[in-house]
């Protein structure tokens, strides 16, 4: 079944309710996947977020994945910024195929601040974005420049705007 904007608006429905949980592990097990493990009142659950060209997908699993002994830097920098962050906010932009994850996370002065994972599940161009309060971007899965893309540019640093 393709993922269009219909069944991402039942998806996101869905997922608010871990909005309040908190993240406990992240995991990168392929090179476009995360899993985010999250605390909630029921216990834990595990956010799979798939960038995948030929499977984009976001919802929760119970299946256990493979992971690598390092984890990729992309991991690492999500793990940095959001571990022990909470979930306030799961919300889809309009009826695209974008969900924004908002999380209130601790910066390195230990003031609180708002982060977010925009995640994009449109087809080959799907993405996986980090981005600070301001929707600065901090880094991306894939990166999109104006060679790949005259629309937009998707790089660290740039704000995201959003389609």
């Amino acid at each position: 079944m393709p993922l269009d904007g219909i069944s991402l608006k039942c998806l996101s429905k869905e997922l608010t309710k871990l909005e309040g949980s908190s993240v406990q592990k992240i995991y990168q097990p392929e090179k476009d996947e995360l899993i985010l493990i999250l605390y909630t009142k029921e216990g834990n659950e595990k956010l799979l977020i798939s960038a995948s060209p030929s499977n984009p997908r976001m919802h929760l699993t119970h299946a256990n994945y493979k992971n690598p002994e390092t984890a990729p830097m992309f991991c690492m920098l999500l793990r940095k910024h959001f571990m022990g962050a909470k979930l306030i906010t799961v919300r889809q932009i309009g009826i695209d195929r974008t969900i924004d994850l908002e999380f209130e996370c601790r910066d390195e002065m230990g003031d609180l601040t708002r982060k977010h994972i925009i995640t994009e599940l449109m087809g080959r161009n799907s993405n996986i974005i980090l981005t600070d309060n301001e929707y600065r971007i901090l880094d991306c899965l894939r990166k999109v420049d104006l060679t790949s893309n005259s629309q937009r540019t998707i790089l660290p640093g740039f704000i995201y705007s959003f389609l």
